[in-house]
């Protein structure tokens, strides 16, 4: 005979089965499929589209498997090589979260693709020592044209006839300290340090820098929000990287908490706002030359800067490294007074011993003075934004204790991430 506690659990279950769903309850909550959960499961089956805006929904309402959310979107887009996973990467430090709150196997995706955590070195604490910007050699004997009223219809010239132009009073500059700029970033900000005030990119996981043929100019490094607003203040701490003292330069993803107060409308109803780069760092860092492969725009917010740029045409003359090197985009050519010699020994002669190795360039007096007298300058105050096309190269000198901007840049006329 069937034992009673089976034949009672039969009669619940026919019950259940013929009464009406709504009159259901059950002991147990029901799970319910959140923001974040949908996302991890979309990850996981590789939908990284669907992921993405899934993870968006769970970072509105803070769901509390957030942090799992953003480990298997990283996990997808380091897995699958792409390009903006160093960009979801800083987006997830504005959510506070970091390295350390990533399991193993996903951190270790993300190595060489993700600037590592700052780590204490043990050196002695050392404040930067300001340096005064190094002089030029080349003659600078043009301003890039500023503007003052009708902001809008300057840059669509400028842009139509790609020209730099520096917008006066472009916008309301926020005037952000070292203290507002760190509390933006409460898991840190990516930065690069560099053992003297010239803070030039390398890229460090290029094979060259690894084996050690080419030697990395700066390191780029998680750094935590406190550190961040000592080294931004000036004051002494122990260097992460160079024993002797560093320079730090933020060059991070710019925290919408950070953009909320600040009015773009001047750059027109286009393209991504969220990918501005917020770039801040002590009076007396400087970028040697360079070029950057898009239109760009400066900002300037906190600070000034001095900003000298060559024509495109010029570029050739500058000689850029190539675009597979580690330093692509820096240009072999000096403009320091240090480099005085050799560049003009291979401009005007075609001798380029001086110059780092790389492939030559024109030469000739043509040359030569394309270099010495074809710069136009900008200085750039609090409000003032500067636009220049793409292939203009550039050297950038920041002014005052404190320099902070924002930039971003343009394809066809829509702005995109840097």
């Amino acid at each position: 005979m069937r034992p009673m506690r089976h034949m009672a659990a039969t009669a619940l279950l026919i019950i259940a089965i013929a009464a009406p769903a709504a009159s259901i309850t059950f002991p147990w909550p029901a799970q319910q499929r959140t923001p974040a959960k949908a996302c991890i499961t979309s990850a996981k089956r590789g939908d990284l589209v669907e992921a993405l805006g899934q993870l968006e929904a769970a970072r509105e309402a803070r769901d509390p498997q957030l942090c799992e959310a953003w480990a298997a979107v990283l996990d997808g887009l380091a897995a699958g090589g792409s390009a903006a996973t160093l960009r979801f990467f800083e987006a997830m430090l504005h959510d506070g979260f970091g390295w350390e709150d990533l399991p193993r196997a996903t951190a270790s995706k993300l190595e060489g693709r993700a600037p590592p955590p700052a780590a204490p070195s043990g050196y002695d604490a050392v404040a930067p020592i300001i340096e005064p910007l190094p002089e030029l050699w080349v003659d600078v004997l043009k301003s890039v044209e500023e503007v003052h009223a009708n902001h809008g219809e300057a840059l669509d010239a400028a842009r139509l006839n790609k020209t730099p132009v520096l917008l006066k009073g472009a916008f309301s500059a926020p005037q952000w300290t070292a203290r507002s700029l760190s509390e933006n970033f409460p898991a840190g900000a990516v930065c690069r340090v560099a053992p003297s005030a010239a803070v030039s990119f390398c890229r460090e996981s290029h094979p060259d820098v690894v084996d050690g043929v080419t030697k990395a100019l700066s390191r780029a490094l998680v750094v935590p929000a406190a550190e961040l607003e000592t080294r931004l203040n000036g004051e002494a701490a122990s260097p992460f990287v160079y024993p002797n003292g560093e320079h730090l330069y933020v060059q991070a993803l710019a925290p919408p908490s950070l953009l909320r107060d600040v009015d773009l409308s001047f750059l027109g109803n286009f393209g991504e706002r969220d990918a501005c780069r917020v770039w801040a760092c002590r009076g007396g860092v400087y970028s040697p030359l360079h070029y950057d492969a898009q239109d760009s725009h400066l900002l300037q917010a906190t600070g000034s800067k001095r900003v000298v740029l060559w024509p495109s045409t010029t570029l050739e003359a500058l000689r850029p490294y190539d675009a597979a090197s580690p330093l692509a985009r820096r240009l072999r050519v000096d403009i320091r007074m240090d480099g005085a010699a050799a560049a003009e020994a291979a401009l005007r002669r075609g001798d380029e011993r001086g110059l780092p190795a790389g492939e030559t360039g024109p030469s000739g007096d043509g040359a030569y003075e394309q270099v010495a007298r074809g710069a136009v300058e900008a200085i750039l105050e609090p409000g003032d934004a500067l636009f220049f096309p793409a292939d203009w190269a550039h050297h950038i000198e920041s002014r005052g204790d404190l320099s902070v901007a924002l930039s971003l840049r343009e394809v066809d006329g829509a702005l995109v991430g840097t």
